[in-house]
């Protein structure tokens, strides 16, 4: 099962599609009935499906095990969403991390700075809608 990543924010952002010749983060809109759950529990605001290099949700964690190459693509991805992040009105912004088909499951309540999204260290945790801060004073723990 692939893992998906959604963007919640105020404002509207670019679409794009991925590409196999030159992979890279790409932005999409809510998918239908399997989406519906996160467009209706967010309601008001736009919801944005996010894949990256792989062509799915799965690249956005990677592990040292990885090769280079993955974990270049990876923080590609990485730094394009800091990028979108940083664009005029998509912020205050959600990421929504949970597996396929389960976009209606309870979520916990999280936190990410940009610094940490630069970051392989940082790990998405399933079932989580993390508020993106701008420092680690905001941040809000998992239970």
């Amino acid at each position: 099962m692939c893992v998906a990543l959604f963007l919640v924010t105020p404002t509207q952002v670019p679409l794009s599609e991925w590409n196999e010749v030159a992979p890279a983060m790409f932005v999409k809109a809510p998918r239908g009935s399997v989406d519906e759950p996160l467009v209706a529990a967010f309601a008001g605001q736009f919801v944005y499906y996010l894949g990256g290099h792989c062509g799915c949700g799965c690249g956005w964690n990677v592990s040292d095990y990885d090769p280079y190459e993955t974990r270049s693509l990876a923080l590609a991805d990485r730094d394009a969403l800091i990028e979108l992040l940083g664009r005029e009105g998509v912020r205050p912004a959600k990421l929504v991390r949970c597996e396929e088909g389960d976009q209606a499951e309870p979520m916990d309540e999280c936190s990410v700075t940009l610094d940490q999204l630069s970051s392989l260290n940082f790990e998405f945790e399933e079932f989580c809608v993390y508020d993106v801060v701008d420092s680690p004073e905001t941040e809000t723990p998992r239970p």
